[in-house]
């Protein structure tokens, strides 16, 4: 290997790509926004459907009441008063969703912005993306998981 190629690279467990520079054209990063926009709205639809079920299904037979059987017998005086509960694993899948529409939404608006920015500024120049702008609009392209 050349000693630039190992000078740009770093060598062992120095390595430099946080120090790399990748130059994209603005209609490129453009449409790696709106792909990534067009994606976390997809997930959002897909998670706000599935928080549609589990809300569906906590009003079906998610909710748990128990009582005391002295009280269902009259044996007793005591006042118990039911507990009413949400079964823990439809509590999971309501937090999942939850949390997932909160991610999603909050990604889509970003690259919504984004896709604002470089409409206005696609001008055909380039940008220099470092490491961490490239994964942000490039990194991960469209994954197949929720």
């Amino acid at each position: 290997m050349t000693n630039n190629y190992m000078a740009l690279i770093g060598q062992g467990d120095k390595m430099k790509r946080k120090e790399w520079q990748f130059e994209y054209n603005t209609k490129q990063v453009l449409g790696a926004a709106r792909a990534k926009a067009n994606h976390h709205a997809e997930r959002l639809k897909w998670w706000e459907g599935q928080q549609a079920e589990v809300m569906a299904k906590m009003r079906e037979s998610g909710i748990e009441i128990s009582q005391s059987l002295a009280m269902q017998y009259g044996q007793t005086q005591a006042n118990f008063a039911p507990n009413v509960s949400i079964k823990p694993d439809v509590q999971r899948e309501l937090n999942e969703c939850f949390q997932k529409i909160s991610e999603h939404k909050s990604k889509q608006a970003d690259y919504a912005c984004w896709v604002e920015i470089l409409s206005a500024t696609n001008d055909g120049h380039n940008l220099s993306l470092d490491h961490d702008d490239w994964l942000h609009f490039f990194g991960g392209q469209i994954p197949d998981a929720p």
